[in-house]
């Protein structure tokens, strides 16, 4: 008995989608008077999984509870990126108990004027905003960053730079490789907060030249947190970085050392001279270590370590 109903009722449902894809009401009404008006809260939420915004008006105007099952319902109605169904769907009732979880959707899949709508109309928190900020800042969503930006620098704030309160969307960008967004948001006042040495690590990892750069120039961190940057950049072998990042006096410990030995490649031995030979000068107690690394200028000022590498076979 169990097993007939449950095929009835996928029947009825299949029957249900066919009507919507057809964009055929009549049919729709048929159905659920035959079958009983809890079906037209099945309909709304078909309708909105396949983004039939007719089939969600007649569904909400004979009676389907916009609150049934509203978390299913709006997040069909906004992945399927309609966003004329998903205000229909909000302007007729629905309550904001998700509202989080429905922005990041909505910020996630560049969806702006429904996610412009969700924030004007909202009562969210400001730390609510700023995490949309990152997920924007994370999905590469350059016009969500806009809103959510220009939503949290009011202009009567005192202070410009207020949307950021510590650097999680920076970091999401530098995370991801996103240049342009993580140079936007420095733009944008970013980098008047503190910012932890982890996103400047990042940039380094994915060759953000630029962020790399404006993140010193701007914070100019001490020498002590330059170290993770370029243990970063050895990873990837992101020389324009570390010749950056040596010019600024980085400090050198062994793990650095290690790096070089894990990612050197002694077919580009001149990329990775100016940092060898900084080394060289500046932390003696290496130059042994690295001594096998040395170009044959290095050779030269520094006899008492020659190796036997010859660089005219490599």
């Amino acid at each position: 008995m169990k097993d007939e109903l449950q095929k009835s009722y996928l029947e009825i449902l299949l029957k249900i989608a066919v009507s919507i894809k057809r964009d055929d009401i009549t049919e729709i009404a048929t159905i659920i008077a035959e079958n009983g008006l809890v079906y037209i809260h099945e309909a709304l939420r078909l309708a909105c999984k396949m983004g039939s915004l007719n089939v969600a008006k007649y569904c909400i105007a004979n009676g389907a509870d916009i609150n049934h099952d509203l978390v299913i319902a709006l997040e069909n109605s906004i992945r399927s990126c309609n966003e004329e169904l998903t205000l229909l769907m909000i302007k007729n009732g629905v309550e904001w108990q998700t509202k989080r979880r429905l922005m990041m959707i909505a910020a996630s899949s560049g969806q702006i004027n429904l996610l412009k709508f969700m924030i004007e109309s909202a009562d969210l928190s400001d730390d609510e905003i700023r995490e949309i900020q990152r997920i924007a800042a994370d999905q590469r969503q350059l016009e969500v960053l806009k809103i959510v930006i220009s939503k949290l620098n009011k202009p009567n704030d005192v202070g410009a730079g207020s949307a950021f309160v510590d650097d999680s969307a920076l970091l999401a960008a530098c995370f991801q490789g996103h240049n342009d967004i993580a140079m936007y948001l420095i733009g944008a006042g970013a980098l008047k907060v503190p910012l932890s040495i982890t996103a400047l690590g990042w940039a380094a990892y994915n060759d953000m030249k630029d962020v790399v750069r404006a993140i010193v120039d701007v914070q100019k961190p001490g020498n002590v947190q330059l170290a993770f940057p370029l243990y970063m950049a050895i990873q990837r072998q992101r020389f324009a970085i570390i010749d950056f990042l040596v010019g600024q006096k980085v400090p050198i410990e062994q793990d650095i050392i290690v790096a070089i030995q894990e990612n050197f490649e002694a077919g580009h031995a001149e990329k990775w001279e100016r940092l060898i030979e900084y080394i060289a000068e500046s932390y003696p107690e290496y130059r042994f270590q690295i001594s096998c690394y040395f170009t044959p200028k290095l050779n030269q000022k520094y006899p008492e370590y020659k190796t036997g590498v010859d660089f005219k076979l490599i």
